[in-house]
């Protein structure tokens, strides 16, 4: 007797109308399980995260060690190192994935990705500043578009622990000195800086007041200088562009005349906000009173409307802790600091999502 071995939709159309007279032996098909929203703990202790969209590759500051790390996002394993001389902060990379740039107080590091090799690039003279005799420290930076060798740079100068002054450099590898100048002092935050997504000019932020459009020049200080409409209100802790928009906090403005386009309704303080540099989509992180964690938005940049939002502890593996500095690693996932215990460390976890 033969034997019709069918699976799936044949396998139902022949019980259905038969198999010609022969014996049928059906196949189960093995169930797809459906994609859902879940967290994935990396066990990898990190301070600061950056991904390499060329490599697929995630690189953490690990402090203890004096290394960044290189983390594979599909698995979340550690898959390389890259030996620092020093303590490193913050991560930056080009826009063309070559150079990745990190801080440690007031030196700037250069790594080539091509060789992992490292070199101090920059190094913020104290003599240069507001007071030479306060110590300097890189809050944040910021890689210029089109050109890899140039870095906006928040400069925080101690004058004191109740009276710090703060203001935004430019700084081109090869070339002597350094533009910019302080736009605020004696305020009690932080400035950030992010170039136009055409890298034409430069946006800064000294929280929460100040916001100011200027056009740079490489290597060479800001020439005009103006205040942007509606400047003074907003939860602003951020500066990004992408698109032809600039987001500070959930405001947004038009890149071409920095007219106020219109701004985000996102549940709770956004304390982070990024675009996806190829779609008009974005992410947004907020913390909601009097509701457990933290909370992420799948954003319309084009509409600024909220397409969707999640509560991050409805996660299946999320864990408690605070939620801090997202990193888009693919168009549903995203990779986030989650700190916890005591002490506290901060471990990387990365989150899939279905935006739909």
């Amino acid at each position: 007797m033969r034997v019709c071995r069918l699976t799936g939709y044949l396998a139902l159309l022949a019980i259905v109308y038969g198999c010609g007279g022969q014996s049928v032996e059906v196949t189960p098909v093995s169930k797809v399980s459906p994609v859902t929203n879940r967290a994935r703990r990396t066990g990898i202790e990190a301070s600061y995260l950056a991904f390499d969209s060329m490599r697929g590759v995630v690189y953490s500051t690990d402090l203890k060690r004096n290394l960044i790390s290189i983390v594979d996002p599909k698995t979340g394993k550690a898959v390389g190192a890259i030996p620092m001389v020093a303590m490193v902060g913050e991560l930056a990379i080009t826009d063309d994935c070559q150079f990745l740039y990190t801080r440690s107080g007031g030196q700037i590091f250069k790594v080539d990705l091509a060789t992992k090799s490292t070199k101090l690039s920059y190094f913020i003279d104290p003599a240069l500043e507001h007071d030479a005799s306060a110590p300097i420290d890189a809050l944040s930076i910021r890689t210029q578009p089109g050109h890899p060798n140039t870095l906006a740079v928040a400069v925080m100068n101690s004058l004191g622990a109740m009276h710090p002054s703060y203001g935004i450099r430019v700084f081109t590898e090869g070339v002597t000195g350094f533009g910019g100048v302080y736009i605020g002092s004696g305020i009690p935050s932080y400035g950030d800086a992010c170039f136009s997504s055409d890298g034409k000019s430069l946006y800064t932020l000294v929280r929460p007041t100040l916001v100011y459009c200027s056009t740079a020049v490489t290597g060479i200080p800001p020439t005009t200088t103006q205040i942007l409409p509606n400047s003074t209100s907003g939860d602003w802790s951020y500066v990004v562009t992408s698109r032809g928009k600039c987001f500070i906090g959930t405001s947004v403005f038009s890149e071409s005349d920095q007219s106020s386009v219109g701004r985000f309704t996102v549940p709770g303080f956004t304390f982070a906000l990024k675009p996806f540099p190829d779609a008009d989509r974005g992410i947004a992180l907020s913390n909601v009173p009097n509701v457990a964690g933290s909370q992420l938005s799948i954003l319309d940049t084009n509409s600024l409307s909220t397409l969707k939002t999640f509560a991050l502890s409805s996660f299946e593996g999320f864990p408690t802790g605070d939620v801090s500095s997202p990193c888009i690693t693919g168009s549903n996932q995203i990779a986030v600091l989650v700190r916890q215990g005591t002490p506290a460390v901060s471990e990387i976890v990365f989150i899939d999502y279905v935006a739909s």
